[in-house]
């Protein structure tokens, strides 16, 4: 009688000792799980951040100073631009200065643009960032006048022929002075060939 009390004691000990423990980790797994959850509603959330975008553009010449100064490639210069909150251009930074009036041009010229301002979770916000204005050169003119070797006299009527890398050809004929023009010629290397009835066809680099 007495063992088996002793053995039913140490059962219920047993027992409320396993319920004990199983309230316990029960009771640890809720915790860490609120622990969890408070801390992801507690991380703030990031911003959504929209660029700014481009809502009038304001094109650039290539200078007249570049072309005194016999620049004839294309030429880019890199800005940086401050925009404030309604779009407009505040600030303005040459990044790689290139000289030949290419700067001020590039300057003047972004002060005219108007952009979509950035926005932060919808709201506009001032912004700063990257802009190139690209010059490519402008198309030029190729005049001349065709005469006869010892320059007596100028050929009417002859054929001038203005021909490209790729082969591509352009044609003009002489006036009663001899003179010939040939408008928007881009920037390169030309070859022309003059072809004259009673003369030797004459062909140079240009």
């Amino acid at each position: 009688g007495v063992t088996s009390r002793r053995e039913q004691m140490a059962k219920r000990f047993l027992l409320a000792l396993a319920l004990a423990t199983l309230a316990l980790l029960v009771g640890s797994r809720v915790a860490i799980a609120q622990n969890a959850q408070a801390q992801a509603q507690a991380q703030p959330k990031a911003p959504v951040i929209t660029p700014p975008s481009l809502k009038t553009d304001s094109p650039a010449s290539y200078p007249e100073q570049a072309l005194t100064d016999g620049v004839r490639e294309a030429v880019t210069v890199t800005l940086t631009l401050t925009v404030d909150a309604t779009g407009k251009v505040t600030d303005v930074k040459v990044q790689t200065p290139r000289g030949h009036g290419f700067d001020e041009a590039a300057v003047s010229a972004a002060s005219g643009l108007v952009f979509v301002p950035a926005t932060k979770d919808g709201k506009p916000m001032p912004s700063r960032f990257k802009y190139a204005y690209t010059f490519p050169p402008p198309p030029g003119r190729f005049v001349g006048r065709v005469i006869s070797r010892r320059g007596d006299r100028p050929i009417a009527g002859a054929t001038v022929v203005l021909r490209d890398g790729s082969n591509a050809e352009r044609n003009a004929t002489t006036d009663a002075a001899g003179a010939f023009r040939f408008d928007d010629v881009p920037f390169g290397d030309w070859r022309v060939r003059v072809h004259a009835e009673g003369f030797v066809d004459e062909e140079s680099a240009e």
